[in-house]
């Protein structure tokens, strides 16, 4: 979820947008869970998460690639896997929809409702409440879906993010979107969110997501403390040497 909040959040900037490398501090159901330090320039990004694994976006090629650090291993993404992925995942699921016909009104209606499906309560609202974070003003927003997951967000319109990137990111978010638009109530639901973000214009330098599932909950937070500019070197996008190069599991998913 919170790669679709990004995706949609991010004003356009200048096109002379300097380099940004946005450091942030993490925690995980309360307690600290480290750093994460994104770094973005006109034609690549990269962005940390506190288990080692990173994402890599090369804006020229389309191509991700993600990288985890405690296997020293990394694979690729590409736009035809995508595709591919979406047509997969779209056969399978009108299988699935004629199956889910036999299931008694009832359940189907309560597990759209569960999955944050047709029926479910979706909602983006502004608080009204303003803070100061890292220097740069934002508003609090939340979001709902479904009894599954709830998320608040402050949102920034004074930082200036660089734009090739960050149009190649929410191409490649809605390319994302329309595979998830393929798995059923669930699907559906993560589309309508989607569309209804799209009023909240800016940058997150708060971020809080909670998933709730079979009566267990975890919240996970991301709160940014320092965002510096100027020029980023290329190997901070270069995958680390001696690292593994494996399949994509969307690739064996599609297989």
């Amino acid at each position: 979820m919170r790669a679709l909040v990004l995706a949609t959040c991010f004003a356009v900037a200048s096109a002379a947008a300097e380099d940004l490398t946005i450091v942030s501090k993490l925690t995980r159901d309360g307690a600290p869970a480290g750093t994460s330090t994104n770094y973005l320039t006109n034609d690549h990004i990269r962005m940390s998460q506190a288990e080692g694994q990173e994402f890599l976006l090369d804006a020229a090629s389309g191509n991700m690639t993600v990288i985890d650090s405690k296997k020293k291993e990394y694979y690729v993404i590409t736009a035809q896997d995508l595709a591919a992925m979406t047509a997969k995942l779209q056969e399978q699921m009108k299988k699935m929809d004629e199956q889910m016909k036999n299931m008694p009104p009832q359940a189907r209606e309560m597990m759209a409702k569960m999955m944050g499906g047709a029926g479910a309560s979706l909602s983006v609202q502004k608080t009204g409440v303003a803070r100061k974070i890292a220097g740069y003003s934002c508003e609090s927003w939340t979001m709902k879906m479904g009894e599954m997951m709830s998320s608040e967000q402050c949102i920034s319109s004074e930082v200036p993010i660089p734009t090739q990137a960050w149009t190649r990111y929410k191409e490649l978010s809605e390319s994302l979107a329309s595979i998830g638009q393929s798995m059923g109530p669930m699907g559906k639901g993560i589309a309508e969110m989607q569309e209804k973000m799209k009023t909240m214009q800016g940058f997150p330098l708060f971020h809080s997501s909670s998933v709730k599932v079979m009566g267990k909950s975890s919240t996970n937070t991301s709160e940014v403390t320092e965002i510096r500019r100027g020029p980023i070197p290329a190997s901070a996008f270069e995958v680390p040497a001696g690292f593994k190069r494996g399949d994509s599991p969307m690739k064996k998913m599609i297989q």
